[in-house]
C-alpha cells in the first residue's frame, strides 16, 4: 500500500521530539465530512485539541509529541510527530489541500501505525507502568469500501468493510502488538455521525467515544497516567502503608492540580492495576529462550509446574478467556505468583496462583490435551515419548513428558520430562525426524497415569503392590471431563 510505504520513509530533517507520550491525529477530510460538519469544524476540534496541550505543557511542565494524519482521497502523514505545536498548527491548516474523496479508514490506521513506527515509543512511568501512543480519531464514522480505489463517498459493501475494520481494530489491540498505539479515541463530528459504530470500535480497542465539546479532556490524558504510575510505584514498595482509604488524600497530595474527576480516574486505573497480570515476563509462545519455572515454589506446591493441565478455579474472574475450557501452564512470573496459562482455544494470559490468597486457576487431571498419534502436528499440553529418532540417552528420565513450547515453522517442541522437571528441546516434524512422538497414557484403576517406556508400559509401571495393575478406559462428560467406567466395563 503506497500511502504506508510513504509514511515509513525516515524525514530528511526529522522534527523537534521529547520524550513522551505520542498522540497521532487523525482527521476525516473526506466528501461526507466537507459536507457534514465542514472541515472547519473539524480544524477546530483539532485546534482547541493542540491549545489544552500547550496549555497543560505550561501548566504541569509535560511535553507530548504530536503528528497528524488525513483521510481525504487516501490516507496521509501531513506532519510527523513532534513536540513543536506551531508545526501541528499548520498541518492542521493545510488540510484543505488534502480534502474530498473517499474515507479509506483501514489504510487510515495503517497508516497511523506508520507514522508511529520508528518514531513513537512507550513512556514507562516509575518504572512500574507503560503509557503507550493513542490515536486520536476526528471522524463521521462512516467508512467506504476499499477494494474500489475510486467513486464517490458513499458507503457500498458496509457489512464487509465494518467488519474487516473490525479485524483491523482487534488485530492492533492485541497483546503481540505491543508498542502499537492504543488506545483510539473517537472523536464524532456532524449530525450524521455513526455513533454506534463509532462506540462499537472505542470498546473493541479499550478507548471510548469523546464529544467534539469535551476534546481537551483528552489533553490531560498524560498526566492522569503519570499520577496513576506514580501511585502505584508507591503502592506497590509499601503495600502495607497505603490502604485504600488513604489513596485519595495521596492523590490530591502529589497532584493537586488534578480535578475531583481526574482524582478518581486515576484511582480507578492504581485498582485494575493492583489486580492486573504482570506485563514483563509475558511469554511468547512459540519462543524458547525465556522459559522460567521457579522450582522452589514448585517444590513447596506455592506454584504449579509448567505443564501443568489447568481449568478455571474458585477465584476466576476473568469472563471467558478460558472459553470454558483447559489450558497448559507454560511460564511463571519471576517477582509474584501470577502463571501464563496457554489456553487450548489458542490464547495466553496470566493468571494469579497463591497471590494474596487468590487462586484463579487449578490443576485438573480429567484434561488432557489429545491429539491423534499419527497427527502431522504437536501442541501445548500434549504428552509426549522418545520417539523413533530419538538419540538424547535417558534424557526423559525413562518416562513420558509434556509439551510447555511448541513451534509449527519448524516442528520444534521444548519439553518437561516427569521424571526430571528437567527441560529439553527436540523436533516433531517430517523434515528433521520424529525425535518424540505423541504418548496417549494407560490410567489405572485409582486414575493414576501408567509409567511408559517409548510408548508402552514398562515392569516398573505396575504397582508394586499387585501383582496386576488393569489399565482403564475413560469417557468425557458433558463437562468435558475424563471418568472412569464401571469396573465391570474396563478390561
Amino acid at each position: 500500500m503506497q500511502s504506508v510505504h510513504e509514511a515509513l520513509k525516515e524525514e530528511k530533517q526529522p522534527p523537534p521530539r521529547a520524550k513522551s507520550l505520542d498522540t497521532i491525529l487523525c482527521l476525516d477530510v473526506s466528501a461526507s465530512v466537507v459536507e457534514n460538519p465542514g472541515l472547519e469544524t473539524v480544524k477546530q476540534i483539532a485546534l482547541k485539541f493542540v491549545d489544552g496541550v500547550e496549555d497543560l505543557m505550561e501548566e504541569m511542565d509535560l511535553e507530548e509529541n504530536i503528528a497528524v494524519v488525513t483521510m481525504g482521497k487516501k490516507a496521509k502523514v501531513i506532519q510527523h510527530l513532534t513536540n513543536d505545536l506551531s508545526l501541528v498548527r499548520e498541518a492542521i491548516e493545510s488540510v484543505d489541500n488534502e480534502a474530498g474523496g473517499r474515507s479509506p479508514f483501514m489504510q487510515a490506521l495503517l497508516v497511523c501505525l506508520a507514522a508511529n513506527k520508528g518514531r513513537g515509543g512507550i513512556v514507562n512511568v516509575a518504572g512500574v507502568y507503560k503509557v503507550y501512543p493513542r490515536i486520536i480519531f476526528i471522524t463521521d464514522g462512516h467508512p467506504t469500501d476499499e477494494s474500489v480505489e475510486s467513486g464517490s463517498d458513499s458507503p457500498t459493501n458496509l457489512s464487509q468493510v465494518k467488519f474487516s475494520l473490525v479485524q483491523l481494530i482487534t488485530e492492533i489491540s492485541s497483546k503481540k502488538h505491543k508498542s502499537t498505539p492504543k488506545p483510539i479515541f473517537w472523536v464524532p463530528v456532524g449530525t450524521k455521525a455513526n455513533m454506534a459504530f463509532l462506540d462499537s470500535l472505542a470498546e473493541l480497542c479499550g478507548g471510548r467515544s469523546v464529544p467534539a465539546e469535551d476534546i481537551k479532556s483528552l489533553c490531560r490524558y498524560f498526566k492522569i497516567h503519570q499520577t496513576a504510575g506514580r501511585l502505584y510505584k508507591m503502592i506497590k514498595n509499601h503495600p502495607d502503608r497505603y490502604v485504600d482509604q488513604q489513596m485519595q488524600s495521596v492523590v490530591t497530595a502529589i497532584s493537586p492540580n488534578l480535578t475531583i474527576n481526574e482524582q478518581r480516574t486515576v484511582l480507578e486505573i492504581v485498582m485494575k492495576l493492583k489486580d492486573k497480570p504482570p506485563e514483563e515476563e509475558e511469554p511468547e509462545a512459540d519462543s524458547f529462550g525465556n522459559l522460567y519455572e521457579d522450582k522452589e515454589k514448585v517444590k513447596t506446591g506455592e506454584l504449579l509446574p509448567l505443564g501443568t493441565r489447568v481449568v478455571r478455579g474458585p477465584d476466576w474472574k476473568w469472563k471467558n478467556q478460558d472459553t470454558d475450557g483447559a489450558g497448559t501452564v507454560i511460564q511463571h512470573d519471576k517477582e509474584n505468583n501470577w502463571i501464563y496459562v496457554k489456553w487450548d482455544n489458542g490464547t495466553h494470559n496470566a493468571y494469579r496462583y497463591n497471590e494474596n490468597g487468590k487462586v484463579d486457576v487449578e490443576e485438573s487431571k480429567h484434561h488432557p490435551r489429545e491429539l491423534p498419534l499419527d497427527s502431522p502436528s504437536l501442541d501445548f499440553g500434549v504428552r509426549v515419548v522418545r520417539g523413533p529418532d530419538w538419540k538424547f540417552e535417558n534424557q526423559d528420565g525413562k518416562g513420558p513428558g509434556i509439551v510447555v513450547r511448541w513451534r509449527k515453522s519448524d516442528g520444534k517442541c521444548k519439553v518437561r520430562w516427569d521424571n526430571t522437571g528437567t527441560f529439553h528441546e527436540y523436533y516433531y516434524s517430517a523434515k528433521r525426524g520424529h525425535e518424540v512422538q505423541i504418548y496417549t497414557p494407560q490410567f489405572a484403576r485409582d486414575g493414576t497415569i501408567l509409567q511408559t517406556d517409548n510408548g508402552k508400559p514398562t515392569e516398573e509401571s505396575v504397582g508394586q503392590t499387585s501383582t496386576k495393575t488393569i489399565p482403564m478406559w475413560k469417557w468425557r462428560d458433558e463437562n468435558r471431563r475424563w471418568r472412569l467406567y464401571s469396573e465391570d466395563i474396563s478390561v
